[in-house]
């Protein structure tokens, strides 16, 4: 049973993981506009806006 538990969670947690990672980006345009314009300004800076 605790088995079956950590695997449901294992994947609740991976699900959201990629939810919060697409919605929170919003979706693939908000991604690619963030890709192009981050090495664009400022290449030193990726790091901390991310973090």
């Amino acid at each position: 049973m605790s088995s079956d538990v950590i695997g449901y969670l294992g994947l609740l947690v991976l699900v959201v993981t990629l939810w919060t990672h697409f919605a929170g980006a919003g979706g693939q345009r908000g991604e690619e506009t963030m890709a192009a314009e981050a090495p664009a300004d400022s290449p030193g800076q990726t790091p901390d806006e991310t973090s």
